[in-house]
């Protein structure tokens, strides 16, 4: 093994891992009632406030550092109240964190959602199942997690 081989080797996954990344930029609309895109930002915003206190795997979303996430989840927030289309994967992440943000003690708002946020759990659950089901429609965990599955072939190829 030379001593550019580990390099050559980090910069392959490292293309892998950008380009699993960006695997459908092709945009994507979802009709979301008023409710659900208010749902969906209060989620977001938890992270800035309750959820802040718990740790949260940001690596999962492809970032690298709480800044990053910052910036992705306003963004993605006035996206969804924007009524904007967004990229497949970027709509796995907004049901991943907020189905995080809602649901999680462990890493999101948990318990205080309802408190901080002034939706039930009844309410939340409703609204969180029918996002579920529309953009459950359009994406999936692979493009968050890619290769990650149990019956998946690893992102490396190998």
């Amino acid at each position: 093994m030379t001593c550019c081989q580990p390099l050559a080797h980090y910069l392959a996954q490292l293309q892998l891992r950008i380009s699993s990344m960006s695997i459908d930029s092709e945009l994507v609309a979802v009709d979301l009632t008023s409710d659900e895109r208010s749902f969906i930002q209060h989620a977001l915003y938890q992270w800035q406030f309750s959820a802040t206190a718990t740790p949260f795997p940001i690596r999962v979303l492809g970032l690298s550092t709480w800044e990053e996430f910052d910036e992705l989840t306003g963004r993605l927030s006035y996206a969804v109240v924007g009524g904007q289309a967004l990229t497949s994967l970027d709509w796995a992440r907004v049901l991943y964190l907020t189905e995080c943000s809602w649901a999680s003690e462990l890493v999101g708002a948990g318990l205080d959602f309802a408190t901080v946020s002034g939706i039930s759990d009844t309410e939340a659950v409703s609204l969180l199942r029918g996002l579920q089901r529309k953009i459950g429609r359009i994406t999936t965990a692979e493009l968050l997690f890619p290769g990650s599955g149990r019956h998946s072939k690893p992102a490396d190829g190998g």
